[in-house]
């Protein structure tokens, strides 16, 4: 329910448990990672801690390109007869960014989301 939301939460920091406990703490240890540090700190190196926050990244750049992921369905479904997204955006561009991607994967998030605009205008009809 958080992702629908947009909102980020750690599932286990929701325990009625966990909360109760967190609220007894003193307001310095609530912050910045500080009770996890306390608790947990000898189980992990420091440069845990220490680091910047990361991204999740999913590779659809790779799977636009590489031949056994979902390259081959992507390009089916953009370079299809039945496409419905000519409609809607310039079909010489698409074909433009399928050729240029064939050569040098350079727009596999592009392509990504064309091929979820087209999935999506096929499944309104």
């Amino acid at each position: 329910m958080t992702r629908v939301h947009s909102l980020e939460a750690r599932i286990p920091f929701l325990n009625p448990s966990v909360v109760g406990v967190a609220k007894r703490l003193p307001l310095s240890l609530r912050t910045k990672k500080r009770a996890l540090f306390e608790t947990f700190g000898h189980l992990l190196t420091i440069s845990i801690f220490e680091r910047r926050k990361k991204g999740f990244g999913v590779p659809v750049g790779l799977w636009a390109w590489k031949p056994g992921t979902f390259r081959d369905q992507i390009y089916d479904t953009l370079g299809s007869r039945s496409a419905k997204f000519p409609e809607y955006l310039n079909p010489k561009m698409v074909d433009r960014l399928l050729q240029e991607h064939d050569r040098l994967p350079l727009h596999g998030h592009q392509l990504w989301c064309l091929f979820i605009l087209e999935i999506w205008l096929q499944r309104l009809q």
